[in-house]
């Protein structure tokens, strides 16, 4: 139990700093390298810096395309997960925990029983860590959460075992594992930890290094405009210069020297070439595109005649791994469901991770159906859901009966005009119009 608590505890520890730093890199609040004291002599103030935030480009480039929609199961099932998705406010629970995944590799979602309703919440990776057996690294062996109460000033600390719950408690703040005292212990009604694990690599892992040089390229180019971007004047002179005035419309009368000293000498020194810090900075965005997989017009000015083929192609790789992303979540989103359905075909609905191009994703659903391909397998294709697809069905069916009620009154219209032509003068049978009984112009 203590060798549990301790585990728990530094597990927490360790992983609240490790996401706690990729948050900061992500919401720009990233450490100031190497020319911190420079620019502090510059602007006489500690906390100015300066950096260019592309970690949060790659991340939210990534997490705009995860789109959770639902899911889709069994008719008998499906009408019970669409009220636990509307319900439990999954669209914004997703939109946070794919957030959290993608920038520390951890998100998490608590399931609780309450008021005989399954409830989802979401959880800090900074406050929640789980922990795998040993020999089956799929199969949870302990789950906890830990959490301050600065009211009652108490620490909390819960592990969750697939048969149980620990409540432990400790007065005050706390640096260590020991000190807690177990509060409460009680049955674990779902029979396995209860939390949901969404796993993937950190996107910023490989990017942090890159931004800390490109911050640190930035900040060198603002301590160096500051010092060398303008021309500096210098002169050489024994007389008395007070009077000199510099400005664009002054002629600047200059002493001459003494004939027996050196005589007066003016010049200036050349200004600094800020171009080759910006260059710097390209290459090392580029670079973060590359290994990020992020289209390059994300970072440069690539300009706005870029065709819808190009696009495309150039988002290639930004696709696909949002595709692997869905495919990682799609794992924890269908483990959450089991908790209120059972039902084994359920499966995760997303919403298309390329930019939508109407007229060429059109003319390739047309191409599919001109092969032979049946329109509902071409829409499936396309990220259409299940309901969607019936409501179409439905749609059509209905546009089918009305257009036949219309053809049927054309019809009984039609045939009742010929019998009027049959016998022209019957006045209650006579449906034509003056033109067509040849009376108007």
């Amino acid at each position: 139990m203590s060798a549990d608590l301790e585990l728990a505890y530094d597990g927490i520890l360790q992983q609240a700093y490790n996401a706690k730093k990729l948050m900061a890199y992500y919401n720009g609040n990233q450490p100031l390298m190497y020319s911190h004291e420079r620019l502090r002599q510059v602007f006489e103030r500690s906390n100015v810096s300066f950096g260019q935030n592309w970690g949060a480009v790659v991340i939210d480039t990534s997490t705009d395309r995860l789109v959770f929609k639902g899911y889709d199961s069994p008719k008998d099932e499906d009408d019970i997960l669409k009220a636990f998705y509307v319900n439990e406010r999954l669209p914004t629970i997703s939109r946070r925990v794919h957030k959290d995944a993608v920038i520390t590799g951890d998100g998490y979602v608590m399931v609780d029983y309450l008021d005989g309703e399954i409830k989802a919440y979401y959880n800090s990776p900074q406050q929640v860590v789980v922990f795998y057996d040993d020999n089956d690294a799929e199969t949870k062996r302990l789950g906890a959460k830990y959490y301050f109460d600065k009211e009652n000033n108490e620490a909390h600390l819960n592990l969750y075992y697939p048969d149980r719950i620990e409540k432990y408690i400790r007065k005050g703040v706390v640096s260590t594992s020991s000190g807690f005292v177990l509060e409460e212990e009680m049955a674990n009604v779902f029979n396995q930890v209860p939390i949901v694990h969404f796993r993937v690599p950190s996107e910023l892992t490989n990017v942090v290094p890159l931004q800390d040089a490109i911050n640190k390229t930035f900040s060198d180019m603002m301590v160096v405009s500051e010092f060398a971007a303008f021309p500096q004047r210098w002169m050489i002179t024994n007389a008395d210069i007070s009077s000199l005035i510099a400005s664009p419309q002054s002629i600047m009368r200059i002493p001459k020297g003494m004939s027996d000293e050196e005589g007066t000498s003016v010049g200036e020194f050349g200004t600094a070439n800020l171009g080759m810090y910006l260059d710097t900075i390209d290459k090392l965005t580029n670079t973060i595109a590359v290994i990020s997989r992020t289209p390059k017009h994300y970072f440069l000015n690539t300009g706005s005649n870029i065709s819808g083929e190009a696009l495309n192609v150039m988002e290639t790789p930004l696709v696909k791994k949002v595709i692997q992303l869905q495919e990682a979540f799609s794992e924890s989103w269908i483990e959450l469901a089991k908790y209120v359905s059972p039902a084994e075909n359920t499966v995760c609905v997303w919403e298309r991770p390329e930019t939508e191009q109407i007229i060429t994703q059109t003319n390739a659903m047309k191409a599919f159906v001109d092969m032979g391909v049946p329109l509902i397998t071409v829409l499936r294709k396309f990220g259409w859901a299940d309901d969607e697809i019936e409501q179409m069905l439905s749609d059509m069916q209905e546009e089918k009966a009305r257009n036949a009620d219309m053809a049927q009154s054309a019809l009984a219209l039609a045939a009742l005009r010929l019998q009027q032509s049959n016998e022209p003068y019957l006045e209650e049978s006579n449906t034509q119009t003056q033109v067509e009984m040849g009376e108007g112009a």
